[in-house]
């Protein structure tokens, strides 16, 4: 897939001062359309004469293509016959999105008469969901840290890192997490106390 590609919708506007074809009454064109391996025709705007109308919308699936090649003829009893041809580039739709152009047209003869006006616009696909997800999932940076200390007595659920904490917290830290002092027989029991409890166990 090229970077222009995407899709093409072409509006077949009118043709103006085309060459008259028919002998007898005023021709009925209709042109057919090419952009690279695709091809479409327009409806035959009957007795439209040098001046037809189409007003018909195509789409086309654009990926190398830079030009349309459009072909106009009228219907014949016997053969249809070109009344001229055109080359629309695509350079500046593909780079705007946009553009309106009257495609000259050359007659058989060489000589050119009248032209026909087109609409164009270019939307290029989008990029599919799953692999937009993928490169954010590979390119986002990761989320910044959150440094915090649990307040004073509650439990500790989830450790941090030391070697995440800042110095200020380390000393707030050391202050929080100090063990309790131990405690001993003598700061509960009397001395007396004591005495009777080790004579007891003698007997």
């Amino acid at each position: 897939m090229s970077f222009d590609a995407g899709e093409l919708t072409l509006t077949l506007e009118f043709g103006q001062n085309l060459k008259e074809r028919e002998w007898f009454g005023r021709q009925d064109a209709y042109c057919i359309l090419t952009c690279g391996n695709q091809r479409q025709k327009s409806r035959t705007c009957w007795s439209g004469g040098k001046n037809p109308s189409w007003n018909q919308t195509f789409r086309f699936d654009i990926k190398y293509e830079k030009d349309v090649f459009i072909v106009c003829n009228y219907e014949d009893l016997t053969k249809d016959e070109v009344v001229g041809t055109g080359n629309l580039r695509l350079s500046r739709v593909l780079e705007e999105g946009t553009d309106r152009v009257h495609v000259p047209m050359v007659s058989p003869g060489g000589h050119t008469y009248g032209f026909i006006s087109v609409d164009l616009k270019f939307a290029r696909h989008d990029v599919a969901p799953e692999a937009s997800a993928e490169v954010t999932r590979t390119h986002s940076a990761p989320p910044a840290p959150r440094y915090s200390l649990p307040p004073f007595g509650a439990p500790r659920d989830v450790a941090t890192p030391i070697c995440q904490l800042p110095a200020a917290h380390l000393l707030l830290g050391a202050v929080h997490m100090a063990p309790p002092a131990a405690v001993s027989f003598s700061s509960v029991m009397s001395p007396l106390s004591l005495q009777q409890h080790f004579s007891l166990q003698r007997v």
